[in-house]
């Protein structure tokens, strides 16, 4: 059974990228019966990168404009997402056209007794949609074996972002069918299967984005604990996040999200004040697996309780946002937010270099044992939370 997540929010730098590809490194090695994709919907790829080679300097001299990662995502053509969208959007289409010839068609065989009725029938019917016919696999990166230093979790896989996504054929409606029929493979696979979509911040405008927005079942909308995203989301007329998810649910249609798009709400780089689990400053469930310094913890506790008061009773978050409506505060984060920390800098910096999710790095990297016990044990705390 397959279930999928979707990191948005309206503005770069929140922690998207960090958020799907650690969340999902950690997650993959912590359950080897889960097979954990990232699908990486950004122009900018930091998610690949962070999982497949990283930033660091090429392999060779004669790319001196590319990375380690660029490097070996070339080296296997085909699995990326602007070729996923494409070759999903063609079988949507085939498939669309299909169904039109086949209901054109006369049906007089049926009637007339003619021995034809089973065959007419199986013509006029597309065959259901499954891994026996689309094969998900051949779009897939393992790092694990194309990226030897990264030490990736087996059951670790990416398909690969960048900036060819700019240039997606048929704009945001064709990649959203694409998406709706990505969602159905996905769900029809009898394999524990689950998919991390980093999307770019601009959701109402990237085909890419869009596409990762109709294949996943749900969304974790992703915040800082500053007022700048609070500020983005309330305020902001033309690229507030309520403004994106409205438009989005418009495109979509009720049956879409009938039962709201956003699950989770995760709060990221969280000044931390000691490593003690803690809930928000006026009490309540603890959300996050440490204690953040109390400006941090303020400012996050009042944007969670700003969406919870807009997605309650006929707030206009109501339609978009699970799990607010009818229950309190406490329960709400109880159930919905969670949040990282800011990851010291010598850890993440050494991750995204070399491609090594902090969930694979050990002392012998070059890192504090202290700081990456401290990191590692938040992004388990995270990930038991985001599923």
């Amino acid at each position: 059974m397959g279930r999928s997540i979707a990191f948005i929010q309206m503005r770069s730098g929140a922690g998207k990228s960090t958020c799907c590809a650690q969340l999902a490194a950690t997650l993959a090695a912590a359950r080897p019966e889960l097979t954990v994709t990232v699908v990486d919907a950004s122009l900018h790829a930091d998610a690949t990168h962070a999982l497949v080679g990283g930033m660091q300097e090429p392999l060779s001299d004669e790319n001196e404009h590319t990375s380690r990662g660029e490097e070996i995502v070339a080296a296997y053509p085909g699995r990326t997402t602007f070729a996923l969208i494409n070759a999903l959007a063609n079988l949507a289409a085939a498939e669309d056209e299909r169904a039109a010839a086949a209901a054109a068609r006369p049906s007089w065989g049926r009637y007339l007794g003619y021995g034809r009725r089973a065959d007419v029938i199986d013509e006029r019917t597309p065959p259901p949609l499954n891994e026996t016919n689309f094969s998900f696999g051949e779009f897939c990166i393992a790092p694990a074996e194309a990226h030897a230093v990264g030490r990736a979790p087996r059951n670790l896989r990416v398909v690969a972002g960048g900036p060819e996504l700019a240039s997606v054929a048929g704009g945001v409606e064709r990649a959203e069918r694409a998406g709706k029929f990505l969602s159905r493979v996905i769900s029809s696979t009898g394999e524990e299967h689950i998919l991390f979509f980093d999307t770019d911040a601009e959701l109402g405008e990237r085909a890419a984005s869009a596409f990762a927005l109709a294949a996943a079942g749900e969304a974790a909308l992703v915040f800082t604990s500053n007022w700048a995203d609070a500020l983005r989301f309330v305020r902001d007329p033309i690229n507030g996040i309520e403004i994106a998810l409205a438009h989005y649910a418009a495109r979509a249609g009720s049956s879409t999200c009938e039962s709201g798009l956003v699950s989770k709400i995760v709060f990221t780089q969280i000044a931390k004040h000691r490593n003690e689990p803690s809930g928000f400053p006026s009490g309540g469930p603890e959300c996050f697996g440490f204690k953040p310094v109390a400006a941090a913890a303020r400012n996050a506790e009042n944007i969670a309780r700003y969406v919870h008061e807009r997605a309650s009773g006929d707030g206009p978050l109501r339609p978009h946002v699970r799990g607010a409506d009818g229950v309190d505060f406490d329960t709400f984060v109880e159930q919905r937010v969670l949040g990282l920390p800011a990851f010291p800098e010598t850890v993440l910096a050494h991750s995204v270099l070399y491609g090594i999710p902090i969930a694979c790095m050990a002392p012998a990297d070059g890192v504090s044992a202290e700081a990456l016990d401290a990191a590692k044990e938040a992004l388990d705390h995270a990930a038991r939370r985001i599923v």
